[in-house]
Parts: structure tokens; C-alpha cells; sequence
């Protein structure tokens, strides 16, 4: 079974990189959110397809907290 998603409040990780700057003046590349992906540090994250991830912004700020 699959959940809907609300695809406007997802942010690829190009998109979350300076809203984490803006938000939480968090200063992160976009290869630490993949190396966080790989090893579990990072925000969670969703699938979408086979190759793109997204984050929704409440997980992004529950992370940089």
C-alpha cells in the first residue's frame, strides 16, 4: 500500500540545502544530506521513483534541532 503525498511541501535536496541555511543558518552540502542518507545520520527522507529523494520540512527541522 502507498501513501499519498502532498508533493508541494517536499523538498529535493537542492531545495533543503538553503532552507536549511535560511531557516536554522545550518551551512550543509549537498553531498553531506546523500553521505546522511547512506549512513542514517541524516534527515529522513522519501523515495520518490527509483533515483530522487525528497524531505519534507518538519524533518528537516526536527534534524537541525
Amino acid at each position: 500500500m502507498f501513501e499519498v503525498i502532498n508533493t508541494k511541501k517536499i523538498l529535493n535536496t537542492r531545495e533543503a540545502v538553503p532552507y536549511l541555511l535560511d531557516k536554522h543558518g545550518l551551512v550543509v552540502a549537498e553531498k553531506t544530506l546523500s553521505k546522511g542518507r547512506w549512513s542514517g545520520t541524516g534527515p529522513r527522507f522519501i523515495k520518490i521513483g527509483t533515483r530522487r529523494v525528497g524531505y519534507r520540512p518538519e524533518e528537516l527541522d526536527s534534524w537541525a534541532m
